[in-house]
Parts: C-alpha cells; sequence; structure tokens
C-alpha cells in the first residue's frame, strides 16, 4: 500500500473549543487514569495500540523521551519500514532503532548537525510539537508571532512557525493562558490529549466504516476505508492514503479509500 499524506485543512477547527475528542476502541483500565484529566484520551489511544502503560499503571504524568515520540508517531500513522537513517546514536541493537528511522525516512524526525538524535532524552514540548507537525502535514505559518506569551521568545527558530500553526488550529496551547513553556518535557498525559485535538476521527482497520463530523482532522491509515462526510469542511479535513472515490449522495459526501 502507498501513502502520501494530503495538506491538511484546519481552518474550520481555529479553537480548541471546536475541536472534540474523537470516537475510538476502548482502552484497558489503567490503575491510575481514573478520575484523571486526561482519562478519556488515555483510553482512546490506547485502545488503538498508540500509546500504552506497564504493569496496570499509565503513568500519566511521566515524561517522554524523542524515541518514545517517534515510537508513537511511527505507530500512529503505520509508517513503513525504513533503512538506517544514520544517526550515530541510534544503533541496531536499540529498541527504538525502527521507529527513529521510519519517522526520518517520513521527513517528521531531523537530527542534530552532529550526526546525533538524542533518542534517550527527554522530549520537549516544542521538538514533540514540530514532530507532531510534520506528522500530520501541517504546513509552518511565515514570520509567526507568539508574543502574546510571555515565553514565546524561548520558542527555538525551527518551533516557531510550526507551534504558531498548531496554536491556531488550537490543537496546542500554553500551559497558562500565557506561557507556552516550550523547553519543558511533554507528559504522557499531555501526548495523548494533543493527539485527541489534532484527530477527531481515527481510521486504521481495513474495510471500516467512519463518521467524520468536521471538528478535527481525519485521519486514515488503513485500505478500503470509507468516510461518511457532512459537507466540505469535514471532506477536506481528510488526510488520506492512496486513492479517493467521493460519491456525492442528497446530504452526504462519502470519501472512499481505496487500494491501488
Amino acid at each position: 500500500m502507498k501513502r502520501k499524506l494530503l495538506s491538511l485543512v484546519l481552518a474550520f477547527a481555529m479553537t480548541a473549543g471546536l475541536l472534540t475528542v474523537g470516537a475510538g476502541a476502548a482502552g484497558p483500565a489503567y490503575g491510575d487514569t481514573v478520575g484523571h484529566w486526561a482519562e478519556g484520551s488515555i483510553g482512546r489511544w490506547s485502545g488503538h495500540g498508540i500509546i500504552q502503560g506497564n504493569n496496570g499503571k499509565f503513568n500519566p504524568n511521566g515524561q517522554l523521551t524523542c524515541a518514545h515520540f517517534a515510537a508513537i508517531l511511527a505507530r500512529l500513522l503505520k509508517l513503513p519500514a525504513a533503512k538506517d537513517a544514520g544517526f550515530s546514536d541510534n544503533t541496531p541493537d536499540a529498541w527504538h532503532y525502527d521507529a527513529i528511522n521510519r519517522c526520518a525516512a517520513a521527513g517528521i524526525l531531523k537530527g542534530n548537525l552532529n550526526g546525533t538524535v538524542t533518542p534517550n532524552a527527554p522530549i520537549t514540548r516544542e521538538r514533540a510539537m514540530v514532530m507532531l507537525g510534520r506528522a500530520l502535514g501541517i504546513e509552518p505559518i511565515e514570520n509567526p508571532d507568539l508574543t502574546q506569551f510571555t515565553d514565546g521568545a524561548q520558542v527555538a527558530s525551527y518551533a516557531r512557525g510550526m507551534l504558531a500553526a498548531l496554536i491556531e488550529a488550537g490543537v496546542v496551547g500554553g500551559v497558562t493562558a500565557d506561557q507556552l513553556a516550550p523547553q519543558n518535557n511533554i507528559t504522557r498525559a499531555a501526548t495523548v490529549t494533543i493527539l485527541d485535538r489534532a484527530i477527531g476521527t481515527y481510521a486504521d482497520k481495513a474495510g471500516e466504516t467512519v463518521n467524520a463530523n468536521g471538528k478535527g482532522i481525519v485521519l486514515v491509515v488503513a485500505d478500503d476505508v470509507t468516510v461518511s462526510c457532512m459537507g466540505d469542511a469535514a471532506r477536506d479535513s481528510v488526510a488520506v492514503t492512496v486513492g479517493v472515490r467521493v460519491v456525492d449522495t442528497m446530504d452526504k459526501i462519502y470519501l472512499t479509500v481505496v487500494s491501488e
């Protein structure tokens, strides 16, 4: 199966308030997530196998490394196997070797000037958001203005445009009303919450039919998926991978992702 993410249209979801948690598979029950503010998001993405806990615990406040985040995105997009990306600190015996290579080949993950990728270092919020934006095909904003945040000047130059685009789309916000905390390390709970805000509908099973309500991206990563859309906004939110067949009916538009 060939995959190519199309340019995503997020104009219909410009504020976090418009983005709703999409329906998804029920995840395992974790002893440390009952009543947690991210409980629903944790259940959704655990149910899809994108992020998992250990020994009955999810550790929602735990930090992720660059390798962990690469593995999440590789699973999310079902990225194909890739050759060695050439990072000196990503060796074939490491658990993250494959995920790092897949994300690098897809243009999601870029290394440092010294040829490393620092896979085991905790990943900052800004680096994670740049990787997520690249994974979803979101275009950075040119000449971004982050002055509404008191720490906007702390955002690295490579991340400013992407963070501005994600903020404008309502995918990510500050840790407070006026603070982005771009150099803080991202947590597991924050990661699944951001995935929820970005992805309204996730189709990962061949042959399934899903409904798009126009709130958030419709991400299709399987063959022969039918997406039932109400109107142009929902249709434009679909990030498909192969051929698309559009059938207009009286009040709905059906997009079917078909194998080549």
